[in-house]
C-alpha cells in the first residue's frame, strides 16, 4: 500500500489533536479539583453523583428538622428543670404557713412570695422560641396561659359545682360567709359578709330576693339558683373565696371535629380516638334513623373503602363512630370529614420518623379551662396552678386546714411536671440520637460524591506529566514528517 504525504500529514494531525484533548482535560481537572467537569466525562458517574446529591439535600433538611426540634425540647426541658426548682420553694412556703403558730402577718408576708412563684411560674409556662410559645399546642403565636380569678367552694352548704361563674379581679383573696341561710335565687333576701384581709375586716352584703350574683366589689360570683346556704359557724370559716387561677389558652387533643359537605338538618357528632383524618361518603338516600349506605377514606378521597351500612343513626369508622341525631335525612354523595384536634406540632427527622417538638401546657402545668372547668378532671389533685391558685387563697385567709390539704397536692402536682420533664426528655434524647446518625450519613454520602467526583491528586500529577511527554513528543515527530519532501532525495 502506497502511504502518500497527505495520509501522514493527516494522520499525525489527528493524533495530535487527540493527544491535546486528552492533555487539555488533565489540565482542565488539576484546575477544578473535580474528576467530572460534565455529564459527558463519566455518564454513569454523574448519575450517581445526582442521586447521593439529592439524597445528601434530604439529609440536610432532616438535619435542620433535627436542629429545629432539639432546640424547641432543649428550651423545654431547661425551663421544666427551673419550674421544679420552684415547686420545691414553694412546698417550703407552703410547709411553714402550715405552722398553727404562724399569725396572719406571717402568712400574709408568705402569701407575697407565693405570688411571686406563682407569676414566675406562669413566665415558665409563657415560654417562647423565636416567637413561638412552646407550651400552647399547635396555638404558637400566643401564650399558653394568663393570669384571672376562680371560685372555691369551701363550706356553707355549697360545693364546687354551686360556683357558675366568676369575674372582676383581686389584690388579696376574698372570703364570703353567709350571715343569714336561704336558697339562692329564693324568695327571700340572703345576708353575706366578705373580707379581703384575710378576716381581719369585713364588708355587707345582701343577696337580694331572685337573685344568684354576689357583688363583692371588684368581683363578682354567679350561684347556681337553688343552692342551699347556711350560716357561718366557727368550724366553717369561708363558704367560698375568690382566689387567682390561670387559664390555659392553647389548644389541645381532647376534642373531634366534624366537618360538613352536606345540606343535612342532622346534629354530627364523633367519638373514639382517631389518628387521622377519615372522610365519610353516603352512597344511597335514607331517612333518619334508617340504616345508611356509606363508604369511607383515610386519604381525602382517593381511594373508598365501600359497602359499608349504619345502623340506628351510627356509623362505624376505623377509631370510632360518627354518630347523627335530630330530624332530618342523608342525602346520596353527602361527605363528612372526622378531624381530630391534633394540638401536637410534629416534625421529619428521617424517612418515617417524626417527632412532636411542643407541649400541650395543661398537661404539664394543668389550669383552668376557658370556661373555667378544671383542664384536669380526672385528677384535679395534680393540677399545679389551681394548686398553687387555692394555696394562696388559703394563705391569705389563714385557712390552716387548706394549707395542709394543698401540700399533698402541691407533690402530686410535682411528680405531673417531673412526668412532662421526662417526656420531654426522652424525645430530647431521640432527636440527639438522630442527629447523630444523619451527621454519619451526611459524612458518608459526602465521602461517595468526593470519591466518584474529586480527583486523585497524585495520580492526576502523574498523568498529566505523562500527557504532556507524550504530546510533545508528538509536535516533535510531527514536524520532522511534516518537513519530508521528495526534494530531500535530490
Amino acid at each position: 500500500m502506497r502511504v502518500s504525504t497527505n495520509m501522514m500529514t493527516g494522520g499525525q494531525a489527528a493524533y495530535m489533536e487527540s493527544t491535546l484533548s486528552h492533555y487539555m482535560e488533565l489540565i482542565e481537572k488539576q484546575s477544578t479539583q473535580k474528576n467530572i467537569n460534565r455529564p459527558s466525562d463519566d455518564p454513569t458517574g454523574t448519575a450517581n453523583i445526582l442521586e447521593n446529591r439529592e439524597y445528601l439535600a434530604l439529609l440536610n433538611q432532616y438535619e435542620k428538622n433535627t436542629n429545629t426540634a432539639l432546640s424547641w425540647l432543649s428550651l423545654a426541658d431547661e425551663v421544666l428543670v427551673s419550674a421544679s426548682e420552684a415547686l420545691i420553694s414553694l412546698k417550703e412556703k407552703a410547709s411553714q404557713g402550715a405552722t398553727e403558730t404562724y399569725t396572719q402577718d406571717q402568712r400574709d408576708a408568705i402569701a407575697l412570695e407565693l405570688r411571686e412563684l406563682q407569676e414566675q411560674l406562669v413566665a415558665f409556662s409563657n415560654t417562647e422560641i423565636t416567637g413561638d410559645s412552646i407550651f400552647a399546642g399547635h396555638k404558637t403565636d400566643g401564650n399558653a396561659y394568663k393570669n384571672t380569678v376562680a371560685g372555691s367552694a369551701l363550706g356553707g352548704g355549697l360545693d364546687d359545682d354551686s360556683i357558675v361563674s366568676t369575674t372582676g379581679s383581686i389584690k388579696t383573696t376574698i372570703g364570703v360567709r353567709f350571715t343569714e341561710a336561704g336558697d339562692i335565687g329564693g324568695a327571700a333576701d340572703i345576708d353575706y359578709e366578705y373580707t379581703s384581709d384575710g378576716g381581719r375586716t369585713w364588708q355587707k352584703g345582701t343577696l337580694a330576693a331572685g337573685e344568684t350574683e354576689l357583688d363583692l366589689g371588684t368581683a363578682k360570683v354567679n350561684l347556681a339558683a337553688g343552692e342551699k346556704v347556711t350560716v357561718f359557724t366557727d368550724t366553717e370559716n369561708y363558704a367560698l373565696m375568690v382566689r387567682p387561677a390561670t387559664i390555659y389558652m392553647g389548644d389541645d387533643n381532647d376534642n373531634i371535629r366534624v366537618d360538613t359537605m352536606s345540606g343535612t338538618t342532622l346534629d354530627m357528632e364523633a367519638t373514639g380516638n382517631f389518628s387521622q383524618n377519615i372522610t365519610v361518603r353516603i352512597d344511597a338516600d335514607s331517612v333518619h334513623p334508617n340504616p345508611a349506605s356509606y363508604s369511607y377514606s383515610l386519604d381525602g378521597g382517593d381511594n373508598w373503602i365501600t359497602g359499608h351500612m349504619g345502623e340506628d343513626g351510627q356509623i362505624d369508622i376505623p377509631g370510632g363512630f360518627l354518630k347523627f341525631s335530630g330530624t332530618g335525612g342523608l342525602t346520596a354523595g353527602d361527605q363528612f370529614v372526622v378531624v381530630p384536634n391534633t394540638a401536637n406540632k410534629d416534625i421529619n427527622i428521617s424517612a418515617g420518623q417524626s417527632i412532636t417538638m411542643n407541649n400541650v401546657g395543661k398537661e404539664i402545668f394543668g389550669g383552668l379551662n376557658p370556661d373555667g372547668s378544671d383542664t384536669l378532671p380526672d385528677e384535679p389533685d395534680s393540677n399545679l396552678f389551681e394548686t398553687i391558685g387555692e394555696l394562696i387563697g388559703y394563705m391569705e385567709l389563714g385557712h390552716t386546714n387548706g394549707i395542709k390539704e394543698s401540700l399533698d397536692k402541691i407533690d402530686a402536682s410535682h411528680r405531673r411536671l417531673t412526668s412532662g420533664a421526662a417526656d420531654v426528655g426522652s424525645r430530647e434524647n431521640r432527636a440527639s440520637f438522630t442527629q447523630s446518625n444523619i451527621d454519619m450519613q451526611v459524612d458518608y454520602t459526602t465521602g461517595s460524591i468526593s470519591q466518584i467526583e474529586d480527583v486523585k491528586l497524585e495520580k492526576l500529577l502523574i498523568d498529566l506529566a505523562a500527557a504532556e511527554m507524550t504530546y510533545n513528543a508528538v509536535l516533535s515527530s510531527t514536524s520532522k514528517i511534516l518537513q519530508l519532501s521528495i526534494m530531500n532525495y535530490l
